[in-house]
């Protein structure tokens, strides 16, 4: 069993042609080449005491939040860290997506990303973060 879009000729049609834009545009190497760029720079956020882990694969990434490094204990739901920096990101033009529970955040850019887009979002990162620390006192 499936829903009516399955096979749908129309919805077929849409996918083959987004799939010969990322062969044309060479999109999957773009995510090769830009992946460890956005990486590197994730990873200057863990610089952060608030900031336990930066994890990813070429343009796919998670920020997770937790209230020491040496404990790795997240901070409690009602404190909302990472809503926060959700929050201040939005503010700035970065929106990152909240996961696992409310204590991770996942970066996923689209394929065409430039590399001045990856510092902006590494920039607005790190200063919403510097926001939120300061809120909780850190």
């Amino acid at each position: 069993s499936g829903a009516t879009y399955h096979g749908h000729p129309l919805c077929s049609a849409a996918g083959l042609a987004n799939l010969e834009i990322i062969e044309r545009e060479d999109l999957v190497q773009r995510c090769a080449d830009l992946g460890p760029y956005m990486q590197e720079g994730l990873r200057t956020l863990l610089s952060h005491p608030i900031v336990g882990d930066v994890r990813g694969l070429g343009l796919v990434a998670s920020i997770e939040y937790v209230q020491s490094k040496e404990t790795r204990e997240w901070f409690g739901a009602t404190v909302g860290a990472a809503a926060r920096v959700f929050a201040e990101a939005l503010k700035r033009g970065v929106f990152v997506r909240l996961l696992g529970g409310g204590h991770v955040h996942a970066i996923a850019p689209p394929f065409v990303i430039s590399k001045e887009q990856i510092d902006t979002v590494v920039r607005v990162l790190d200063e919403s973060i510097g926001v939120v620390e300061k809120e909780l006192g850190y």
